[in-house]
């Protein structure tokens, strides 16, 4: 009979390979998996807007909130509202510079 440890590894690493390929699973995954640092940012990286389902303190996360917002723009309204407000400030202050062709037709 498996132990309750390893069943919850066994579990972890099925939810991570599954988060891996479908981040929006994140869903479904245990409040305790949904708090699993691993977990969230490999949900964020395949799909942003799983920051939704992420436990509170990872929303307010800097760097998973970067990943989220990396893979999707729109995972920001997902973000801890103190974070949202300090990445729309550092973005107004120092706006990311057009792609090369932009700027090409950005000049005729």
């Amino acid at each position: 009979m498996m132990e309750s440890n390893e069943k919850n590894v066994v579990t972890r690493e099925f939810v991570l390979a599954v988060v891996k390929q479908n981040g929006g699973w994140l869903k479904y995954a245990s409040r305790e998996l949904q708090a699993d640092r691993e977990v969230v940012l490999a949900a964020v990286g395949q799909y942003g807007r799983a920051l939704k389902y992420a436990a509170p303190e990872l929303q307010a996360d800097r760097e998973v909130v970067l990943a989220a917002v990396g893979q999707d723009g729109w995972a920001l309204e997902f973000a801890a509202p103190e974070l949202q407000a300090a990445l729309v400030l550092q973005r107004s202050v120092s706006p990311t510079p057009l792609p090369m062709s932009s700027r090409r037709t950005a000049r005729l």
